[in-house]
């Protein structure tokens, strides 16, 4: 599994910023993209929005998405995770 997480200075773009050719290869290596969306400021605070929801969002990976993808014939590995971010992301990512 790879979360991905957008940049834009926390303030700007959205989980459809990641390019395909990205989600492309991620997905012909075996790997399952999940490309996030999180709060933007100055509408929330740096941590009650883009952290809370990079972290609710790595536990939902852990939790949810090995049973939603399950019954979708997929099966992953919600202890082989990779955190994937640019710029802003990247510090989220962190």
């Amino acid at each position: 599994i790879a979360l991905m997480i957008h940049g834009g200075g926390h303030m700007t773009l959205s989980r459809k910023a990641v390019r395909p050719v990205q989600t492309s290869f991620l997905l012909q290596n075996g790997i399952l993209p999940v490309s996030i969306d999180y709060r933007l400021c100055p509408e929330v605070n740096l941590i009650d929005g883009p952290i809370t929801d990079t972290l609710d969002a790595y536990n939902w990976i852990t939790t949810a998405l090995p049973n939603l993808a399950r019954a979708k014939g997929i099966v992953v590995d919600p202890e082989r995770i990779v955190v994937i971010g640019w710029s802003s992301g990247g510090q989220l990512a962190m």
